[in-house]
């Protein structure tokens, strides 16, 4: 595991170390954990709401029947085969 060293300002600090008390947390490590993990779970919220918004904004809707599904699983399977043919060249 590593170890940080983060200088931070007298008022900086102040914030912290009440956050970490009205949190709970038992130290100002558990506390940067947390945050980091809250940040990066924000992040992967944003980029699956960009992700459903595209898709909202695409096009048509498409029924997904199990017709529709085979048929997408081979065009899949055809741009796999025709890259891996590429490499290979």
């Amino acid at each position: 595991m590593k170890h940080l060293s983060v200088p931070v300002s007298d008022e900086f600090d102040e914030t912290i170390r009440k956050r970490m008390a009205e949190g709970g947390f038992g130290s100002m490590a558990e506390y940067l954990r947390h945050t980091v993990r809250q940040d990066l779970q924000r992040a992967d919220e944003a980029k699956l709401e960009r992700f459903l918004l595209d898709g909202f904004e695409s096009g048509e809707p498409v029924e997904m029947t199990d017709e529709w599904i085979q048929e997408r699983r081979l065009v899949l399977a055809d741009r796999i085969s025709n890259r891996r043919g590429k490499k290979r060249a």
